[in-house]
């Protein structure tokens, strides 16, 4: 994969789905999804993400933690490989959308009980190998965190004005300090945006 890195020429397009620009579905709309749920957990899960999330869904699992707790893996990302972001601004950018859909995916299953999540950002990338001439795009896992529900839950109680499905720059003052907690108590198990350049 370090090789690959070494080759990019451009990559995933800016924040405009899910931070950027103004969203699907409503912090209303996903209460009434889950007070009017009547499927398990397992099925639920999947409406619940894609409503949620739209197109940015990778996949996801329902698994255990290594306490034996129930844990939602997410995968998720975007579908292009533009950027409108230059790479002074990516890292931070990038951080911060990934604060946002923790706070969205934690506040949509609140009510579920699930201890812990754990949240895999994938871009896609233009890559252009030594023995590859052509250029073609392929996904790579460029971020990695795990929360607990507690730690997002706190926070938002801390925030209680503050509506993570609204888009962020509309609650600029709030949005700065709770994306500071968010970064700062989330567990970093992959970081990639290191290797990541911008052409």
């Amino acid at each position: 994969m370090h090789k690959l890195f070494q080759f990019l020429i451009g990559l995933w397009f800016g924040f405009t789905i899910l931070f950027c620009s103004p969203q699907t579905t409503s912090k209303d709309r996903v209460d009434a999804m889950v007070k009017n749920n009547k499927e398990p957990l397992e099925v639920f899960a999947g409406s619940l993400l894609r409503e949620i999330l739209g197109n940015q869904l990778k996949s996801f699992e329902l698994g255990t933690n290594k306490s034996n707790e129930k844990e939602l893996h997410l995968y998720y990302g975007g579908n292009s490989a533009l950027s409108f972001h230059d790479q002074s601004e990516y890292r931070d950018q990038t951080l911060s959308f990934h604060s946002l859909v923790q706070l969205r995916v934690v506040y949509g299953f609140l009510s579920f009980g699930i201890p812990e999540f754990s949240f895999s950002l994938y871009k896609p990338f233009y890559i252009k190998g030594e023995t590859n001439p052509d250029v073609e795009v392929q996904d790579f896992e460029v971020l990695r965190t795990t929360i607990p529900r507690i730690t997002v839950q706190n926070i938002l109680e801390e925030h209680p004005q503050f509506d993570p499905f609204v888009n962020p720059k509309q609650n600029s003052q709030d949005w700065e300090t709770i994306n500071k907690k968010i970064q700062s108590q989330w567990k970093l198990e992959l970081d990639e945006l290191y290797r990541v350049s911008l052409e």
